[in-house]
């Protein structure tokens, strides 16, 4: 059989990708300008003053300062405004990614994502930085009329993926917090109204109940 050689200069080509590729992350995607300002404009200077004050503490990675509602209630097949405010504490390394449920009437609509529409993961954001995280849900037609909660956390999204677990970040304070959290460490974030005769001029509110005994044990969460 004859052997062959590559060419000096190929297998030089093909050292420096592999170092390239190799020693390197994947490459963080480029934003657009548009993007960029967004981004930009989402990092507050200043502590907000969020009109529900929470202060939950997730693993003592994430901080969700508190929340904005846009309207107290909707109408199916419009949309609710919820402004999330988050700071970083520590680096957070892994899959994370926010949850959002929607619930109501034995119906649950999920809007997970990333901070700043998907521009902020959160093992990109830099400890200190405090987030403003503006979220649009688009409440289905069909959806039934009554009381709405919108229940929060962060949950490991690679590790449901890869092997159906449900790992969530622990509420590492819940005990002390003056909304209600459950022992599968999510949050009761606001609570609004869905009706056909909703008001487009509503003001939001938020009247959880007050935390239960049962809620003030955190433990972290995992369904194999």
């Amino acid at each position: 059989m004859r052997s062959w050689k590559l060419p000096a200069f190929v297998v030089f080509a093909l050292v420096v990708m592999m170092v390239a590729t190799g020693c390197r992350g994947p490459r963080q995607r480029a934003l657009t300008k548009e993007q960029e300002r967004i981004v930009s404009e989402s990092v507050l200077t200043a502590q907000p003053t969020p009109q529900v004050p929470i202060g939950a503490n997730f693993d003592d990675k994430l901080r969700l300062i508190g929340v904005d509602v846009d309207k107290a209630e909707v109408r199916p097949g419009d949309s609710v405004t919820v402004t999330w405010y988050w700071e970083s504490l520590a680096e957070a390394t892994g899959d994370w990614k926010l949850f959002v449920h929607f619930e109501g009437r034995g119906r649950r609509e999920p809007f997970d994502h990333d901070p700043v529409g998907e521009l902020m993961p959160i093992n990109r954001l830099k400890p200190g930085q405090i987030i403003k995280d503006v979220q649009v849900l688009r409440v289905p037609a069909d959806f039934p009329e009554g009381e709405v909660k919108i229940w929060t956390g962060v949950f490991d999204i690679g590790a449901l993926r890869e092997r159906q677990q449900d790992i969530r970040m622990v509420i590492t304070n819940a005990g002390e917090l003056k909304v209600p959290n459950e022992p599968n460490n999510r949050l009761l974030a606001a609570v609004v109204n869905v009706s056909k005769n909703a008001k487009a001029d509503s003001k939001a509110k938020v009247t959880p109940p007050a935390p239960t005994k049962a809620d003030r044990k955190p433990r972290r969460y995992t369904v194999n």
